[in-house]
């Protein structure tokens, strides 16, 4: 195959070498012209013949061989008008060698043939016009000269002749032999998918009984086995459906089957799929952005191969960590791009690797030089997909620093509404005791924060995080939650704790397959993976239930401003001795107090929101400061391009942020223009938009003066973890 690509290509640049030669030809012949008296009358022609065979070359209309014997013949008038002008004949051989050459490239016999007479012709009428006019050189020198001359012609003609005899031959040859193999590997191709066909039948067959007796066998040993042939049965199956997949894609026999679909449903086949091959010490993080419509058109079959052979083909190469796959939707003109990244913490892979990733049956080699199960398919799989169905992929991996593929795939838009939705929003207020740092790898930790910080980001839910039992108690008092996940680690820490949260509030447990609660527990099981469909499920099937102080919970979003949360309506009074303290135990420094106090800033409600941890109510203001600009601009941006919803968004995070350190009339003016937003009270914001963000940029300046920047020792806010634990997300 790559011999007829290379002779196609020697006549794509007989092409180009014909028009350059003819350009360059018709350039001499014009300077000439000018500058040895010949016929001026050809100057115009020679011009003209040049940029004609520029154009027909540029526009390319004619079929390829004809405007190759358009520019062969104009080529060869002007061979034969420079030969007949020359004063020698020996300056006519070079020429015509020259064409005889580039003619080669044409794989054209007859026009090897044509310049060869053409050549012979000028020489004939050169050594006749010399004769006639009495300057024939005659002498014995001149004559073997002029022989020479014309026998070089010929040997050039004859063998280029033979040549492009010979290339003819030789790809006439090729394309049969290719035609050979086109025909063998189409016979493969469908015997190989008849077999695969006739081996599914009786696989899925002994998968079922397999699978049957399984549940009803009772002797533990035996279960074990037969749990073993199904997962081994199935993973027999999984290769099938492989080579059935390849042989399409191979015989581009790749038929279009779209059909409407929501991705929770995708992705809990897929997740099925998975489970039982994924060991127990590699985190599977699934992070699916709300946004995405609830139903989409694609062919479902082909998306479910792509997500399954990206998440194996990541778990067989991480020994430790985790796998992150992160799903989010890019609006286009046509639609929306489904974007799924897929993350994780693996061997990485050499550049030779990144090279061969597509090639089907290539298998990487593993870092102790084994090399991976498999049949090689995946990979190849998957691109053939992508491209069936209009995306692309990319790959990024380094050895010893994991891999990370990238999908794009364009999909019709069926039902626009979000894919996720908590039912009674405005009543919920959720909590999580997760311990990130328990995994050893830092990766793994980011995964887990981004996974729930885009959760509660795109649901719009207040979400509030500990990491240890005496933060766990703090925040179930203080804050009014209606729901709690919990890892299972953090409960095995806390159980008796925990089990009694459980009886004022929906608690689930997050964990592996078969974990067991003791008997009597009110805690409700979460399989993993821990993703925001089975949380909006667990959410939406039990409603809200409000712990604590009964007055109405004014639910926050959670945006990636926001670090820590409170309900709004709590007094500082509830929170004890924390909301008596003022800024002076707070900064130690009466000037720094009289500046806040005078701005308008609580400290009192500040430190209670903080949990009376001074550092971290300092860490929040210098935060809030920060933070200040881009939310200024977007505020600007949003009210400018009148976009209620994105306001609404931007002055809800503001008066989150400014009840956290205590900035009560800030947070109130805010509140009351998210209010305006959510109900389209257009007038309202133009009134008082202006009013606000100067209130607003007054809080700041006041911060900044009592607490200037102090460089680079500060910590991002959403790493903060003060002393004892933190209230974070």
């Amino acid at each position: 195959m790559k011999d007829i690509r290379g002779i196609n290509e020697i006549r794509t640049v007989s092409h180009v070498a014909l028009v350059l030669t003819t350009t360059i030809f018709s350039v001499v012949l014009i300077s000439l012209n000018m500058l040895l008296g010949w016929e001026h009358w050809t100057i115009p022609i020679c011009a003209v013949s040049a940029i004609g065979c520029l154009v027909l070359h540029i526009n390319n209309t004619l079929p390829e061989r004809a405007r190759i014997y358009i520019y062969s013949m104009v080529l060869m008038i002007e061979m034969f008008y420079y030969s007949v002008n020359v004063e020698t004949l020996y300056d006519c051989t070079p020429v015509v060698v020259l064409a005889l050459v580039i003619f080669v490239m044409t794989q054209e016999k007859s026009l090897t043939r044509w310049c060869m007479a053409v050549g012979y012709l000028g020489m004939i009428w050169h050594l006749t016009y010399a004769g006639i006019h009495g300057g024939l050189n005659m002498s014995l020198s001149g004559v073997v000269r002029t022989v020479w001359h014309m026998l070089i012609v010929l040997i050039a003609g004859v063998a280029t002749t033979r040549l492009v005899g010979s290339l003819a031959r030789g790809e006439s040859r090729y394309r049969e032999y290719i035609a050979s193999l086109e025909d063998e590997n189409k016979s493969a191709g469908d015997f190989l998918a008849s077999v695969s066909h006739e081996i599914r039948l009786p696989i899925n067959a002994v998968i079922e009984i397999t699978d049957s007796c399984e549940k009803q066998e009772k002797d533990p040993e035996l279960k074990h086995f037969l749990k073993a042939a199904t997962r081994e049965g199935k993973k027999v199956a999984m290769q099938i459906g492989d080579i059935l997949d390849y042989a399409e894609i191979e015989m581009k026999k790749l038929t279009f089957n779209n059909i409407n679909y929501r991705l929770s449903s995708v992705l809990e086949d897929v997740i099925s799929s998975i489970l039982p091959y994924k060991s127990k010490d590699i985190e599977l993080v699934i992070d699916v952005e709300p946004s995405i419509p609830a139903v989409m058109n694609t062919d479902v079959g082909k998306l479910k191969k792509i997500l399954l052979h990206l998440i194996m083909n990541a778990i067989e190469f991480t020994r430790d960590g985790g796998v992150y796959v992160r799903i989010y939707p890019v609006r286009q003109e046509y639609g929306m791009n489904l974007c799924i990244d897929v993350s994780d913490t693996g061997v990485g892979m050499k550049e030779s690797d990144l090279d061969r990733i597509f090639e089907r049956f290539y298998k990487a080699d593993n870092p102790d030089g084994s090399t991976s199960a498999g049949l090689g398919l995946g990979m190849s799989i998957v691109a053939g997909f992508v491209r069936y169905l209009g995306g692309f992929i990319t790959i990024d991996s380094a050895m010893g620093e994991g891999t990370k593929v990238s999908v794009s795939i364009p999909q019709v838009i069926v039902d626009d509404s979000e894919c996720m939705v908590v039912s009674d929003r405005e009543s919920m207020s959720l909590g999580g005791y997760f311990h990130y740092e328990l995994f050893p790898n830092p990766h793994v930790r980011e995964f887990y924060e981004n996974m729930i910080k885009n959760i509660a980001c795109g649901l719009r839910v207040p979400m509030h995080r500990v990491q240890n039992g005496s933060s766990l108690k703090t925040m179930v008092d203080e804050l009014k939650l209606t729901h709690m996940f919990v890892g299972s680690r953090e409960y095995e820490s806390n159980p008796a704790v925990i089990e009694e949260i459980a009886r004022g509030m929906y608690v689930f447990l997050v964990a592996e397959k078969g974990y067991a609660l003791p008997e009597g527990s009110a805690i409700r099981l979460l399989e993993k993976p821990f993703y925001c469909f089975n949380i909006v499920r667990a959410i939406n099937q039990t409603g809200s239930v409000v712990t604590g102080n009964s007055a109405e919970t004014d639910a926050m979003h959670f945006l990636p401003e926001i670090t820590y949360h409170e309900a709004e309506d709590t007094s500082p009074a509830s929170a004890g001795p924390a909301a008596e303290t003022n800024i002076y135990e707070v900064t130690g420094k009466k000037d720094e107090a009289d500046i806040l106090e005078a701005a308008g800033i609580d400290t009192g409600k500040g430190l209670m929101y903080s949990l009376n941890d001074r550092e971290l109510y300092e860490t929040l203001l210098r935060q809030f400061v920060m933070d200040s600009e881009e939310k200024l601009t977007n505020a600007g941006l949003f009210f400018d391009s009148n976009d209620l919803s994105d306001y609404e968004i931007v002055v809800h995070a503001l008066k989150s942020t400014a009840q956290m350190i205590g900035a009560m009339k800030l947070s109130d003016e805010a509140r009351l223009l998210e209010r305006a937003a959510k109900g389209g009270d257009g007038g309202y914001i133009r009134d008082n938009h202006a009013r606000v963000m100067e209130i607003y940029r007054q809080s700041v300046e006041a911060i900044a003066k009592a607490f200037p920047d102090p460089g680079d020792d500060e910590e991002d806010v959403l790493e903060f973890a003060p002393e004892g634990g933190d209230l974070s997300i």
